[in-house]
């Protein structure tokens, strides 16, 4: 019979592993890949889940590569932990991607395609080398519900905070948003956070100047009373 969940792992250099010959890739619904193993990602053409997180052997063309496969049942997909440096265009093409983990990646901006994936509801950003989300954003505002730019040291690797646009108030489903800098964000903004009407779970940092602004208090107690 062939396996509905496959995961291969490698850790010895001295060997290099093949899949068993008689394996019906198309059946697989979801995979996971880490050290240093080879696989054909283009053959399982009916995945749900990809999880790539620590393998060894992705590069960015084998990224494209299967994105260019459309993958149209593909609801999840995690390269954490990888050497990826980009996300390709062609990313387009999975059109029911629900979940996108780039965390700890070497991926410095996210194409506009990301924007425009409807079924897309959580975003994991942490330790990229992205510096500023864009405004196109919005895009998401039907179905994103959870945004985790950073918990652990509230950088990315490039020892700076990502930026949101003001465009962030447009995505009324959001419930939750992880960690966010004010430290450089006008009191608008933090006034603008007030329209997340259905977010459950919010961490921030700002600076000590602001905590004693009367502005960006009021802004913030409005915003809270908003949520």
């Amino acid at each position: 019979s062939t396996p509905r969940r496959l995961f291969l792992n490698h850790s010895n250099p001295r060997m290099t592993p093949t899949l068993p010959q008689d394996l019906d890739s198309s059946q697989t619904r979801s995979l996971a890949v880490s050290g240093a193993v080879d696989v054909p990602l283009h053959e399982f053409v009916n995945l749900v889940v990809l999880d790539l997180e620590g393998w060894e052997n992705l590069t960015d063309d084998a990224l494209r590569q299967f994105c260019t496969s459309k993958m149209f049942l593909l609801k999840y997909l995690s390269v954490r932990n990888t050497q990826v440096s980009k996300l390709p265009h062609e990313i387009k093409n999975l059109l029911s991607l629900e979940v996108l983990d780039i965390s700890y990646t070497q991926i410095s901006e996210l194409p506009l395609e990301v924007f425009k994936l409807g079924s897309l509801q959580e975003m994991l950003l942490r330790g990229t080398r992205i510096r500023q989300l864009p405004k196109q954003i919005v895009g998401l505002k039907a179905r994103l519900r959870s945004i985790i730019l950073d918990g652990e040291g509230m950088v990315n690797s490039n020892g700076t905070s990502i930026k949101l646009p003001h465009e962030i108030q447009h995505l009324r489903e959001l419930r939750q948003l992880e960690t966010i800098d004010l430290s450089e964000q006008p009191a608008s903004f933090v006034n603008a956070l007030g329209s997340l009407r259905f977010l459950l779970f919010l961490a921030i940092t700002w600076s000590f100047h602001q905590s004693s602004d009367r502005s960006y208090r009021e802004a913030f107690l409005s915003s809270m009373e908003k949520w």
